[in-house]
């Protein structure tokens, strides 16, 4: 695994001129301070045994390429403990000698963590048993001690330790590298996911760090976030989206690789008036006024009216676009659902909220709320302040009756692949008699094939993706149906909703999302409260999620900042929300203050949250891709065509393949 920490240790100050009571722009010019560089560079390859191509490689041509952006280099190519040692000590003592420092540490090589400890392999070590790594390898937490202790102004950490513990004599240690976590105005990305490791790569260099590289030579001005987001990209292209690097950020101002404030970029100092107004949203749901939000928001800025439209799901799209095509009439703000985020990220009439004014503060998002909405260009489109994890509600009465528990642990332990999911509905539907089915009907299975992809079906390059997971799909569908295995109920039907209700049930469970609880369950199964639980199912999945924007064009871009930052941003509106809602954030560091209090009466006292909590950072939101909601229609519809019998397998998927290119001519599909 490989890590990048940049952890800000001070912050700029800088005179601010207030003119009467009204804004002034302050033009940032870091080359007028110009500030000062060091870096220590280590690449080991040259190990006894599981020797390795990339590290040298990647530690030399870093090296070159920091020495152009003017720092001072100390590098170290197959370096031993004590090298290693004295070099760190030298440059802890370069960092402290001057508070307006940019200290830049970065290892390439083998890497292990034991027992919560990450370390860093020297050449020469000699390693038996696990109990011995201590002695021989450096601890991460050496370097960050000297980087601490020297109080300069930033300090960057990389570590491209990601190749697999190379000691056979312990192999049982955990894979990777631990999570490190990001300090206050800190940025930490791994290169892959925590406990996972990344390959030495095919060329020259390793994936990541030659991703790296190349940004460097591209955008080394870019602000860090937004430049990690863009390797990030490169790496899940190049692996196949099996290496994901992975991000906590608690920076609270802009910083670039090469040593310099972000390219492009302004501090907004405003006043303090009071907001005054008329605030417009556009959204394809009303929960902003349900839950309380534009009540709490017109309770801080009592001069200020929010005027909310809502458009059903199908036609928001359309009527949205079009509106912001024309200039009409459009919103300050407009949300997007998971399943046209990407085509309005895309379109360039979301602000950009990484940048000043705005600053979007991320940090503590979960990585697929981030990645979703940032553009191709590395732009932050839109924010969001939920996030949608799903899981298996079922009936704990049914339960009991037909699999002897009512436990969501072991009943999510019968239904964890699609053969014990298979079986578990035989065996209803068999001891039933035929009167129970595990599901409404197969559509409802969907979500988990959906899930299974490693590519959207329509990504930024507009070329369609038909993973071998959803031509699968028709099949288990088509077993489903001939095995009278689900009720053939339609999915958001009276039907399909008044079995919710029913305490005589036919339906064994509903698989569903976060918001399937409170906004499906609890509001149509009021007699049956207390005779459900949630559980996991074959795989991890989501469903859903709103994400919002500023409309680029608005003129009212202070206020619609101010209700978006009180929404994502604001700590006590998040409690405010998740306590009163019982819906799942997406802040992964309030979730872990609060996650333990969650009582659900509708779930028989389960914990749901902890349940979620656990799920969402599994969500792969590199899946969601343009006209998502679309291709799930045609996709539905050619599933039903070749189950039903009208099609074969094969004409109904070329079928489904025509229809989206009819509706979408601009869709490469092959």
């Amino acid at each position: 695994m490989r890590i990048i920490i940049i952890i800000m240790k001070k912050f700029f100050c800088w005179s601010l001129f207030v003119f009467a009571a009204f804004s002034l722009l302050l033009l940032i010019n870091a080359e007028s301070n110009p500030i000062k560089k060091v870096a220590l560079v280590i690449g080991n390859s040259a190990y006894k045994t599981c020797g390795l191509k990339n590290p040298a490689n990647d530690a030399y041509d870093l090296s070159k390429k920091l020495e152009r952006f003017g720092y001072e280099v100390i590098k170290l190519i197959n370096a031993g403990k004590q090298q290693m040692k004295e070099a760190i000590r030298t440059f802890g003592d370069k960092l402290s000698q001057d508070w307006n420092t940019l200290g830049l540490f970065y290892y390439a090589g083998h890497g292990c963590q034991v027992k919560g400890i990450n370390y860093l392999i020297p050449v020469d070590a000699d390693i038996k048993e696990q109990d011995e790594v201590e002695y021989s390898a450096i601890d991460v937490g050496f370097v960050l001690s000297k980087m601490e202790s020297a109080g300069n102004r930033v300090n960057i950490l990389m570590l491209d330790a990601c190749r697999d513990n190379p000691f056979r004599s312990f192999r049982t240690a955990t894979r990777g590298l631990t999570v490190v976590e990001a300090p206050k105005g800190s940025l930490i990305v791994y290169a892959t996911a925590p406990g996972s490791v990344a390959a030495d790569g095919k060329g020259r260099n390793g994936v990541f760090t030659g991703a790296l590289l190349k940004h460097l030579d591209k955008n080394p001005g870019m602000d860090a976030e937004l430049f990690i987001r863009n390797v990030r990209k490169e790496v899940m292209v190049e692996t196949g989206n099996e290496q994901v690097p992975w991000t906590s950020s608690s920076l609270t101002e802009g910083i670039s690789l090469k040593g310099t404030m972000p390219e492009n970029t302004v501090t907004i100092v405003t006043t303090t008036k009071e907001l005054e107004g008329t605030l417009s949203i556009w959204s394809f749901t009303d929960e902003f006024k349900t839950e309380g939000i534009i009540a709490r928001f017109e309770k801080k800025h009592p001069k200020v009216k929010v005027n909310l439209h809502v458009v059903t799901l199908g036609a928001y799209i359309k009527d949205l676009t079009s509106r912001l095509r024309t200039g009409k009439d459009t919103p300050d703000i407009f949300t997007a659902e998971n399943s046209n985020l990407i085509e309005l990220t895309e379109s360039d009439f979301y602000e950009d909220l990484s940048r000043e004014p705005y600053n979007a503060d991320v940090s503590d998002l979960f990585l697929y709320l981030v990645d979703a909405a940032t553009d191709s260009k590395g732009a932050l489109r839109a924010v969001s302040w939920q996030a949608t994890p799903g899981g298996i509600y079922y009936r704990r009465s049914l339960a009991r009756q037909y699999l002897g528990t009512d436990d969501p642990v072991k009943v999510g332990n019968m239904l964890d692949s699609e053969e014990k999911f298979l079986d578990v509905a035989r065996k209803i539907n068999q001891k039933s008699g035929g009167k129970v089915k595990i599901l409404p009907s197969y559509i409802d299975y969907m979500h988990y094939p959906l899930c299974r992809r490693t590519k959207a079906f329509v990504g930024r390059n507009n070329k369609f993706n038909l993973e071998q997971c959803i031509i699968d799909y028709f099949d288990l569908a088509k077993t489903m149906y001939n095995e009278h295995l689900t009720a053939e109920i339609q999915q958001w039907s009276s039907e399909w909703f008044a079995e919710m209700n029913k305490k005589d049930a036919k339906i064994f469970c509903y698989i569903l999302p976060t918001w399937g609880l409170h906004y499906q369950l609890k509001a149509h199964a009021k007699n049956t409260k207390g005779d459900w639980g949630l559980c996991k199912g074959p795989d991890s999945y989501f469903w859903g999620g709103t994400w919002i924007g500023i409309n680029k064009n608005s003129k009212n871009k202070e206020i619609a900042w101010e209700f978006i930052k009180m929404l994502t941003q604001d700590r006590e509106t998040i409690r405010w929300y998740a306590k009163t809602t019982g819906d799942f954030i997406g802040n992964q560091a309030i979730i872990e203050e609060i996650k333990n209090n969650f009582s659900e009466p509708f779930l028989k006292g389960q914990n749901h949250y902890l349940y979620f909590a656990d799920e969402a950072p599994k969500v792969k939101g590199y899946i969601m891709g343009k006209y998502d909601l679309d291709i799930w229609e045609l996709m539905k519809s050619a599933i039903q065509n070749y189950v039903n019998g009208t099609l074969t397998k094969e004409e109904a998927l070329e079928s489904f393949k025509n229809e989206i290119k009819q509706i979408h001519p601009d869709v490469i599909v092959e």
